[in-house]
């Protein structure tokens, strides 16, 4: 039982980022998908210092809100979230998003399907439009890995997170995955900081070295 878990986690990754469409060394297996969302979410702000506009949907998880509400009440407290209405209940317009989201815009946080109705967005479109206005996205793909083709470095997503217990047949209490881009990784700082986060986890030093 001592032999090879060290290294389990990246031969997990590697298998979820072909499921995903991503590079072996972008996903990161462990955690709860809340815990990914926050760091996420949390790095992204920091990274953003001067934009203090949130996007999300009506159509978001709960849980998301959550974890969203109480990352900008306990860290963020300039920030305010703008949220894109869905007409019907089941999807949201693009130009519903292309309304909310503005140059303020920070951030952009989405399931890339939604729990309540099954519809999913247009994942690079999204994308594109947030670059242009120089926010950043975060997908949960909780509800669509391994229910539909999802297609992170060809749809030029930046970071997304999700699950195994559902689609992936991982079942309760399995590891949740968080996806960073090559790009983002060198600009993004993670803001819980623990042992296998260290640069050298067996020196056991006092110091962090992230």
């Amino acid at each position: 039982w001592n032999e090879h878990w060290i290294d389990l986690p990246q031969r997990l990754a590697a298998k979820i980022a072909k499921i995903v469409g991503a590079h072996a060394d972008e996903i990161f297996i462990g955690d709860s998908t809340s815990l990914n969302l926050y760091k996420s979410l949390f790095a992204v702000l920091n990274y953003q210092k001067d934009k203090t506009e949130v996007v999300t949907d009506d159509l978001n998880f709960p849980t998301d809100y959550y974890v969203l509400d109480g990352i900008i009440n306990q860290h963020f407290s300039r920030h305010t979230i703008v949220q894109a209405e869905s007409k019907d209940g089941i999807s949201t317009h693009i130009n519903a998003l292309k309304n909310a989201v503005t140059k303020n815009s920070a951030l952009i946080t989405l399931s890339h399907v939604t729990y309540k109705s099954g519809y999913m967005y247009p994942m690079k479109e999204v994308n594109n439009l947030a670059k242009s206005m120089g926010a950043i996205v975060v997908w949960d793909l909780s509800h669509s890995v391994g229910s539909v083709p999802v297609n992170l470095n060809e749809n030029g997503a930046d970071i997304a997170v999700g699950c195994t217990y559902k689609y992936l047949n991982g079942g309760p209490g399995a590891p949740a995955f968080l996806y960073v881009s090559r790009a983002m990784q060198s600009k993004l700082n993670n803001p819980i900081w623990s042992w296998f986060g260290h640069e050298a986890p067996f020196e056991f030093a006092r110091e962090f070295k992230p």
